[in-house]
């Protein structure tokens, strides 16, 4: 924890303590650096990559400190997007929905995966990707309506019919 108090010269190493497996509570080094670095974009390249770590209480952790910082979305918001592609557990997907829904408008990125979850069997899941698209995009709600939600997708990006 000593480190977070070097600022930016103690990132690579805190970076390397969080790629360790055995570096022992992972998941209170990264609440303790979102204290520390809470305005600090340099952290959010470190925790982007946490996401893609196997062990989920430490991305829930990651998701929830980058909901809170809300800063670098062209670094945040694919990263957290992308964890969600993985059809990751509940209490974790609920984090990245949240997290997501933090960014506002900034989170555009993450719309089509959003819209995909809409379709998603578990209720829950669609409540949350509808929670953070109300946040994000609202009219892409209400583009949604009854159209399917690869229709909406075409629609938003222009992409030509399969």
């Amino acid at each position: 924890m000593a480190l977070c108090g070097l600022g930016n010269d103690g990132l690579p190493a805190l970076a390397t303590a969080l790629a360790n497996p055995k570096t022992p509570d992972r998941v209170s080094l990264v609440r303790q650096m979102g204290l520390y670095f809470e305005t600090n974009v340099a952290v959010v390249p470190v925790f982007a990559k946490c996401l893609q770590d196997t062990d989920n209480e430490l991305r829930e952790q990651v998701a929830l400190t980058l909901g809170v910082m809300a800063v670098t979305p062209e670094v945040a918001v694919p990263a957290l997007a992308d964890c969600l592609k993985d059809a990751p557990p509940p209490p974790l997907r609920r984090r990245l929905f949240r997290a997501l829904a933090a960014f506002g408008p900034q989170g555009r990125a993450a719309i089509p995966v959003l819209v995909t979850r809409l379709n998603d069997p578990d209720l829950e899941a669609r409540t949350d990707a509808t929670n953070a698209l109300l946040r994000i995009a609202p009219e892409v709600l209400a583009a949604v309506g009854s159209t399917p939600p690869e229709e909406v997708l075409r629609k938003l990006w222009k992409l030509p019919n399969r």
